[in-house]
């Protein structure tokens, strides 16, 4: 019985030491940092139970910019603005419409297809915003310094990336190898043959949002 104990001590020590965080940064083609790269990794078997994610309206702009779901997820689409928004998305893996209202809608949107979706606003035709949505378990997105993380217990061969400006549909992903990419200080470096505006307005709303909402939580 104790050689049993120690035995499953030993392999769930064994692989709590194998889980491993990959970070990565990514810059565009001029060598700025590209905020709201979407990143993922594993195999195309997730099943959900995430809980809901938050597609904000702040300021007559989408926050964030880009949400990353897993499929399946529920999307909550809060107008924290004072005036009215009409959210829609065209987009094959999941149209949808909600029409005029303010604060929060009835219900969540459910995304069960895998997919880019653009969103837009039927009255406000400046407002584009993006939810990647993927089967793959791990995922993560740039923050305005271009850089993120995945965490994964399994060994990570090759990831997926994705920007809409990677092309004029905002469809098309990359696929890397690990063993490919360049390390500089031990993050994986990835370079995209987009230009990047500099700076990026919603990346640094989304930052001071972040910030704020530390303050308060303190």
């Amino acid at each position: 019985m104790k050689n049993l104990i120690l035995f499953l001590l030993s392999v769930a020590c064994c692989q709590f030491a194998a889980a491993a965080t990959l970070e990565f940064s990514v810059v565009a083609r001029d060598g700025k940092p590209v905020p709201w790269v979407v990143i993922t990794a594993g195999d195309k078997t997730v099943e959900t139970n995430s809980g809901t994610a938050i597609m904000d309206q702040i300021h007559k702009a989408f926050a964030p910019y880009v949400l990353a779901v897993h499929a399946g997820q529920n999307v909550s689409f809060p107008n924290s603005d004072h005036i009215r928004h009409h959210v829609y998305s065209f987009s094959d893996p999941k149209p949808f419409e909600l029409k005029l209202y303010s604060g929060e809608p009835e219900a969540p949107i459910n995304f069960p297809n895998e997919g880019v979706v653009v969103l837009g606003c039927n009255i406000h035709d400046n407002m584009v915003g993006y939810i990647y949505v993927t089967q793959r378990p791990l995922m993560a997105t740039t923050d305005i310094d271009g850089r993120a993380a995945l965490s994964s217990n399994a060994p990570v061969t090759e990831i997926e990336v994705w920007h809409p400006a990677l092309s004029l549909d905002s469809l098309t992903r990359l696929s890397f190898p690990i063993d490919q990419l360049n390390q500089q200080n031990g993050v994986y470096q990835i370079r995209l043959d987009i230009d990047q505006p500099d700076p990026d307005p919603q990346a640094i709303r989304m930052k001071d949002r972040e910030q704020f909402k530390r303050f308060l939580n303190r």
